[in-house]
């Protein structure tokens, strides 16, 4: 579980950790007028982080096929967060679907896309 962290500094800068896990720990030290913009940025570094940690992942889709997650993009028209990823199998075309439909579980109770390496 990703976590973050602020803490006002002697120079009354702010300083955010955010911890990934035990070994991997990111330091940011900003300028802030107040606590509440603070918060607000560490909320922010830690929904960015949590969010590249599962791109460039390889997923496996329940039928059995493999695929890289590219990214993620939204939808100017709709606002819709989509999700851009690649198979990795000839002719390795670049597919768009829904964050929803990418993270949903099927009828069979099971992701349609689950991570295979991290």
């Amino acid at each position: 579980m990703i976590t973050g962290v602020f803490k006002k500094t002697k120079d009354g800068k702010y300083k955010i950790t955010i911890t990934i896990d035990k070994d991997n720990k990111k330091t940011y030290h900003f300028s802030f007028e107040n606590e509440i913009e603070a918060e607000e940025m560490t909320n922010n570094i830690v929904k960015a982080t949590e969010r590249r940690l599962i791109e460039n992942k390889v997923y496996r889709h329940f039928k059995g096929k493999d695929y890289l997650m590219l990214g993620r993009a939204i939808d100017t028209e709709s606002g819709i967060m989509k999700i851009i990823y690649q198979g990795l199998y000839k002719p390795y075309d670049i597919y768009l679907r829904s964050d929803y439909l990418f993270s949903e579980n099927i009828a069979t109770n099971r992701p349609r896309f689950k991570i295979l390496y991290e």
